[in-house]
């Protein structure tokens, strides 16, 4: 029954749009016909739409890398087709690397307003085709952006990134986890200019970071140019993000103004 899923759902992309999808199938073929010895383990596991996919992009055909790229370990309430096809082995095997030991994680941290922009273009029609735009993305920002470090990290992992410093001048930092697993976490700023640097040295390879799945380019941007380009944040919510643990942990005084600036309603 799940091979037909996987069928089903193949073919119907194939009609939908016939070039990705040809062009993911020859990704993940490339992918499988890399003989790998006692390869590294890298689990990029972080929220979605903060600069992932350029990463796991760059890393995925190394020969001495082994990546798997999620977005959340064992959640089950998503249950659109399109994770319910291909996430369960996705996760079946993170959650191996992470018991094997030794396994490399990496989290990319995106500041909510922008994210939840991208996440709502990303998901539209998914998810959010009969909401209003711009209340999907405030409610977007004031959730799922805030709350995944409590309700997917900590939950699946035992472990509370809120009981450690975080170093936001540098804008990442590297934790020893249980297992001989380490955790980097880096902020989408630093992903960008200093990103190959820190990743590199994390992983002990040359990293060179290539740009993919970028929102600006999806048709829900352009069905949207105009509200986006002028979207702004009541000070309601604006106060809430500003105060939340999640950007008093990872943002520094000056960030946190430059944010304010840049999405308050005036």
């Amino acid at each position: 029954m799940k091979a037909l899923n996987k069928i089903k759902y193949i073919v119907q992309n194939l009609i939908r749009d016939p070039f990705t999808t040809l062009k993911k199938i020859f990704w993940l073929i490339k992918g499988l016909l890399i003989l790998r010895k006692d390869p590294k383990n890298i689990l990029i596991y972080s929220l979605g739409k903060a600069g992932t996919s350029a990463v796991y992009d760059s890393m995925r055909f190394k020969k001495s890398l082994q990546v798997i790229h999620l977005h959340y370990l064992k959640s089950t309430s998503m249950t659109h087709e399109k994770y319910a096809v291909f996430e369960p082995a996705r996760r079946k095997k993170a959650i191996r690397f992470l018991n094997d030991g030794g396994c490399l994680i990496i989290n990319v941290i995106r500041d909510p307003f922008s994210r939840a922009i991208s996440s709502v273009i990303q998901n539209y029609y998914l998810y959010h085709s009969e909401s209003d735009f711009v209340a999907a993305v405030i409610k977007n920002a004031e959730s799922i952006s805030l709350d995944w470090w409590d309700s997917e990290f900590k939950k699946n992992m035992d472990w509370d990134i809120y009981n450690f410093d975080f170093d936001r001048e540098k804008g990442y930092s590297i934790y020893d986890l249980r297992n001989n697993n380490r955790l980097l976490v880096l902020k989408q700023e630093t992903l960008r200019s200093n990103g190959e640097k820190v990743i590199s040295q994390f992983v002990k390879e040359n990293i060179q970071l290539r740009r993919v799945n970028i929102s600006e380019k999806k048709k829900v941007k352009l069905k949207f140019n105009e509200k986006i380009k002028n979207l702004r944040f009541p000070k309601e919510n604006i106060n809430n993000i500003l105060s939340s643990k999640f950007i008093n942990h990872f943002y520094t005084d000056q960030e946190k103004l430059k944010l304010q600036k840049k999405w308050e309603r005036t």
